[in-house]
């Protein structure tokens, strides 16, 4: 029995569209898939997408074709696709698994449907996410800050990935965020052995206007022991008898 394929449609909702509008967002569109799929599964190319046209339509469709590897889901990219727009549509806040790529990729496409003044949307199944100018702005404030200086920050490692340079993220004890963390090849195995666990990490920290951190330029990562990795209260009390 043959598998549903998973599939993404983006519309141009116009009659006719600028050729370079159209040659642009389908290659962000695209590319935004290939820089989930890397961020889920450590390779844009996990997934093979092909295109297909609508014929009479402004259609493009995505099509995942079946991957060689069962572990690799092309419908988790979709969903991840789906939050992560929902996310960036409602406030400047980096969505899960999506790169910094990713972000400017989507910010392309809605600057193109600003500019051009053509609606586009993508669509998951019969779900629709429109790609309004308020997606470009939200990224944009994501992407700025004000001041730096150096701290440290608390809580759990959360993601860990390779792009251009490593990256991780720590989900902030005091504001419940998500902060974007840079970190140098050297500092690689640190972070992997701090995976999901609970660090304070110390450098420069840049802020929004607000005093939101929203990065860190990391110099060092401390891993908090587990609970039993603590020593034993009996162990305590026997260095003070």
């Amino acid at each position: 029995m043959n598998k549903k394929l998973v599939s993404i449609e983006m519309k141009f909702d116009a009659s006719k569209i600028p050729s370079a509008m159209f040659i642009q967002g389908v290659k962000s569109f695209f590319e935004t898939l290939e820089e989930i799929t890397d961020s889920l599964y450590g390779n844009k190319k996990a997934i093979v997408w092909s295109a297909m046209v609508k014929q009479g339509s402004q259609v493009i469709m995505a099509v995942a074709e079946p991957p060689a590897d069962p572990k690799i889901k092309p419908l988790a990219v979709s969903n991840t696709f789906k939050k992560g727009l929902r996310v960036i549509q409602k406030k400047a806040e980096k969505p899960i698994n999506f790169s910094e790529k990713a972000l400017e990729k989507i910010k392309g496409l809605s600057d193109l449907t600003k500019n051009n003044g053509v609606p586009t949307s993508i669509f998951f199944g019969k779900r629709k996410q429109e790609i309004s100018p308020k997606i470009s702005t939200n990224i944009e404030t994501l992407f700025r800050w004000t001041h730096s200086g150096i701290g440290t920050i608390e809580g759990e490692l959360r993601v860990l990935a390779k792009r251009n340079r490593y990256e991780v993220e720590v989900r902030d004890e005091i504001s419940n965020r998500l902060i974007h963390c840079i970190i140098t090849y050297e500092q690689l195995e640190d972070a992997k052995d701090a995976f999901e666990r609970r660090v304070s990490i110390t450098g420069l920290i840049h802020y929004r206007e607000d005093g939101t951190p929203i990065s860190i330029e990391v110099e060092k990562i401390f891993r908090f022991p587990f609970n039993r990795e603590l020593p034993h209260h009996d162990d305590i009390r026997g260095i003070f008898n």
